[in-house]
């Protein structure tokens, strides 16, 4: 099917140089000549069109409720999808630690999400242990729906612990939940650091 496209562009690509020709010869006085060159012009950017569209797995692009459902994004390369960020009140440069104390905003950035529900949970972190067992206490967790259909997606939450006293080092993690996967997809995991608010 592609070589056939290709095969009608290559026949209109040799017309339009003919006609080019043509338009050079007669020193761009012959309205027929220029009138032809335009037309063939339309018609190879049109069939440009059909050839990058019959290469699609899938055809044309899919809308955004379509992209939003899971949809892959055909004929190029895909945008990057659910990117995960966040940021807190205080990030000490030199350290490269984020902070944040109870009534504090932690925001969450999603860059383009796939799933219309996302889950965090913030937990204690055992320092002395790794993976899973590195998991302490959870301090705070909630599931937000994604609003629109812009690119990027960010969620406001304040920090209200379970334990008010509690500082030090904590784990956030994000999921992408799913009808289909109803245990989420875990996202993102970083390491910030819990303090009483009384830090300059």
């Amino acid at each position: 099917m592609r070589a056939k496209y290709f095969l009608i562009y290559a026949v209109v690509g040799a017309a339009f140089l003919a006609v080019s020709l043509w338009v050079l010869l007669s020193r761009g006085n012959n309205p027929k000549a220029i009138n032809a060159k335009y037309k063939l012009g339309g018609i190879m950017l049109i069939a440009w069109s059909v050839i990058a569209t019959a290469s699609c797995e899938k055809g044309p692009l899919p809308n955004v409720e379509e992209a939003i459902e899971g949809g892959e994004v055909m004929c190029y390369d895909p945008a990057p999808s659910n990117n995960v960020y966040f940021s807190t009140d205080k990030y000490d440069n030199k350290e490269g630690k984020f902070y944040l104390a109870p009534g504090g905003n932690l925001t969450i950035t999603i860059e383009g999400p796939t799933f219309k529900e996302y889950s965090f949970a913030i937990n204690k972190r055992n320092a002395d242990k790794n993976g899973d067992e590195a998991i302490g206490e959870l301090l705070q967790a909630d599931s937000f729906a994604i609003e629109g259909n812009s690119y990027s997606y960010e969620h406001k939450i304040e920090y209200s612990p379970t334990d008010n006293e509690y500082t030090g080092q904590v784990m956030l993690r994000v999921w992408g939940s799913a009808k289909e996967n109803p245990d989420g997809l875990l996202l993102f995991s970083w390491n910030l650091f819990i303090t009483n608010g009384d830090e300059d």
